[in-house]
């Protein structure tokens, strides 16, 4: 092969010569920036009830999920169902989402845990057998969303199960994390050993597995896979699938992360493999890691996690955001870089999740410029002729529409009356809630303009964005009180 084109670049040098001058030029007219046309934007609610529409056209009502082989669970879709199930008189919408986890679960193993890739059939039942990280946490994810909605114990077992398997197979139990992958197959990397298709193996019980050996772990730590893990597994916690205690394992993933693979320009690698930091300052990786830290502030109320997701902004609007025509880079702008670093594309789903991370990050702390943002990626995302109908678009445009209920818990986090307060908040029946943590009233208890007192304590307030109500004790009336501020209350 390598002597075919060698051949062919003497035979041709100077026409490959002008082809590739002409890439060149396309790759430099990718960072050209203008701005984007909107005129023929969709609104947001059409936007929504079109991909509700393309969900209910291709669901599988008879197995559960979307689309025909091979089959990928879709956490978005199902986030965006049960969002949109709360608002509309459409059964439809709650049932086609549990349906589509009820689907996705036939790829769990039964004997260790853990979920396969993705299913080669259309009912499930023929799976691609490697388990990847990423791939149990979207899972995991959804687990919490539709535990949260039904309150079936099936789901919050599926979701222990999970973070056992990912405690058991993949976590890095010295340094903290999670592994990447596992393979699906025995021997694949091992010229020694036995190999044993993963068709063939899945299917067997503990003891014949053992006997044959073990699917390899990657032992790379990707920094976008852990920190959507992280995020999964605190909100499992929310939903009050997962104990609090396996809060421990997501911290500790975040702080893997920013104690290895933080970049001397203060972004974060993509991964970290062979005792080294990889590809530094992609997009996914900053934004996946701010919501993270995001979440784990908003259970921990400890402002070092706000701090670092703070200074993850800063780094991702002064370094790929595209101000002009909206959206943010794949990478940095580097003329050394090759293949896809080289150019200035902006991938829509880095994008959703960037947009995310500045609105929740608004939510918190107020900077209109964060706003701001998040509705230029939106404007840019539905900018053009044809805006395809993605769920997790959608669901961005659904809260950038919103308003969310903004509750802060001043109490010590030890005692049990400030704990069931937090509890309530973090299932309360809002579509987007943002909880802030104050171990006590006072000058350190400040939230935009408010300050929260001393007394009485613990005590619950439910805030808009100029004010907040009087302060909530019980937490049986915490939902009933967020109910009222949906139907129109203060803002």
């Amino acid at each position: 092969m390598l002597a075919d084109v060698r051949d062919f670049y003497r035979t041709n040098r100077r026409d490959v010569e002008r082809k590739s001058e002409e890439a060149e030029r396309k790759v430099a007219a990718t960072w050209r920036s203008e701005a984007p046309d909107t005129s023929g934007s969709i609104p947001a609610q059409t936007l929504v009830t079109k991909t509700l529409g393309v969900l209910r056209d291709g669901e599988d009502r008879e197995n559960g999920g979307f689309g025909n082989a091979p089959k990928f669970h879709n956490a978005d879709a199902v986030a965006l169902l049960l969002r949109e199930a709360r608002s509309r008189p459409d059964p439809w919408l709650r049932r086609a989402a549990v349906k589509a986890v009820d689907g996705a679960l036939h790829l769990e193993d039964s004997v260790w845990g853990g979920f396969y890739r993705y299913a080669t059939s259309a009912d499930w039942k023929e799976a691609h057998y490697e388990k990847l990280l990423e791939g149990n946490a979207a899972l995991l994810r959804s687990l919490a969303d539709v535990y949260r909605e039904t309150g079936n114990r099936r789901y919050r077992e599926a979701a222990r199960r999970t973070v056992r398997y990912a405690a058991t197979w993949l976590k890095d139990q010295r340094r903290g994390g999670w592994f990447g992958s596992q393979d699906a197959d025995v021997g694949s990397r091992d010229e020694r050993a036995r190999f044993s298709a993963g068709e063939d193996y899945y299917i067997l019980g503990e003891r014949l597995r053992r006997t044959l050996g073990f699917p390899h772990v990657d032992s790379t730590i990707y920094t976008d896979a852990n920190s959507r893990m992280a995020s999964a597994v605190i909100a499992g916690v929310r939903a009050g699938a997962l104990p609090e205690e396996e809060l421990a394992s997501a911290r500790g993933a975040l702080d893997r992360l920013w104690r290895d693979l933080k970049a001397p320009d203060g972004s974060l690698a993509h991964a970290w493999a062979g005792g080294r930091r990889l590809s530094a300052g992609l997009l996914t990786d900053q934004v996946t890691a701010g919501i993270a830290f995001l979440d784990a502030y908003e259970v921990s109320g400890d402002t070092l996690l706000l701090g670092r997701a703070r200074l993850l902004k800063h780094w991702i609007r002064a370094h790929l955001e595209d101000s002009t025509g909206g959206g943010f880079r794949y990478a940095p702008l580097d003329s050394t870089s090759i293949g896809r670093a080289r150019g200035g594309e902006r991938p829509p789903e880095g994008n959703v999740d960037a947009a995310t991370f500045l609105l929740r990050s608004y939510w918190l702390e107020g900077d209109p410029g964060d706003r701001a943002s998040a509705e230029h990626v939106l404007a840019w995302l539905r900018s053009g002729e044809t805006m395809a109908a993605d769920p997790a678009t959608a669901l961005l445009a659904e809260r950038i529409r919103g308003v969310p209920a903004r509750i802060a818990v001043v109490g010590s986090a030890r005692g049990a009356a400030a704990r069931a307060l937090r509890e309530a908040a973090f299932r309360t029946v809002a579509p987007d809630v943002v909880v802030r943590l104050f171990d006590s009233g006072g000058p350190g208890a400040r939230w935009g303009d408010v300050e929260f007192p001393r007394k009485p304590a613990p005590a619950l307030y439910l805030c808009g964005e100029r004010a907040c109500a009087p302060p909530i004790t019980n937490p049986d009336e915490v939902d009933r009180k967020v109910e009222a501020f949906l139907r129109g209350g203060f803002q």
